[in-house]
């Protein structure tokens, strides 16, 4: 397997996202968070989410099959304790997607809307559910995806780590196999990016790390406003 993690400040004035790439008993997590708070609390949010993360992972009781929603939990907790004793960081609160790998399917969960995307055999597939305003019109039918995407609203978060004393995440499973991506990605790429766009980016055969770099490029190219974060996971066969 191998694995590519970016990110790039775009235009704003710091970075509010956070990655994470790591390995425990032969398993490995992948994560993105996007802080929300204003700069500095945005950015304390989305470290202290990843951090609460690793720290859940790197102590055991990863292959339990309520592992994500009790990692969420904590990370929700730390958030959510951080503000109350900071009041320089009420209100602070961050999306977190991520992916546990196994050799031939991964489980997955999600608060927010950074996105989890799984390319296999040519298609693109969206795993991970938006808890967005404009999500949320989507699933009901009002809006469609194209239309969703220039909603003056589609920023407005409906659910995220540390905003509330509990939260509750999506959770997922899919299989995977030799030739098959998973991409895990902050708002800032898809706002700019179309599906049709990373789905030929995933096909196109380069080295991981340069289609990585193509995600970036194109959507700083586009004039990104936000933070964009990207990482690559491909099922080459060997072992993880």
């Amino acid at each position: 397997m191998k694995i590519v993690k970016r990110t790039d400040i775009g235009r704003r004035a710091c970075n509010e996202d956070a990655c994470l790439v790591t390995q425990w008993a032969k398993l490995t997590l992948l994560a993105v968070s996007d802080g929300m708070g204003g700069h500095a609390a945005g950015r304390r949010a989305s470290e202290l989410t990843v951090g609460a993360l690793r720290e859940c992972f790197c102590t055991g009781g990863s292959e339990q099959p309520d592992f994500l929603p009790k990692a969420f939990a904590t990370c929700n907790r730390a958030v959510w304790q951080a503000a109350r004793e900071n009041p320089t960081l009420r209100g602070m609160g961050a999306t977190l997607v991520t992916a546990l790998l196994w050799p031939d399917h991964f489980e997955a969960a999600n608060v927010g809307d950074s996105r989890l995307y799984h390319f296999s055999r040519g298609q693109l597939k969206q795993v991970s559910r938006d808890h967005s305003f404009v999500g949320e019109l989507v699933r009901l039918g009002i809006l469609t995806p194209e239309a969703a995407a220039r909603h003056p609203k589609r920023n407005v978060i409906m659910r995220a780590i540390g905003t509330d004393e509990f939260v509750d995440c999506d959770t997922f499973s899919g299989a995977w196999a030799e030739g098959d991506l998973l991409l895990l990605c902050s708002d800032g790429l898809y706002d700019f990016v179309t599906d049709e766009e990373i789905a030929a980016c995933c096909a196109c055969g380069r080295p991981l790390e340069d289609r990585a770099d193509a995600l970036i490029e194109r959507a700083l190219a586009r004039e990104a406003r936000d933070n964009i974060s990207v990482v690559l996971a491909f099922h080459d066969g060997g072992a993880l």
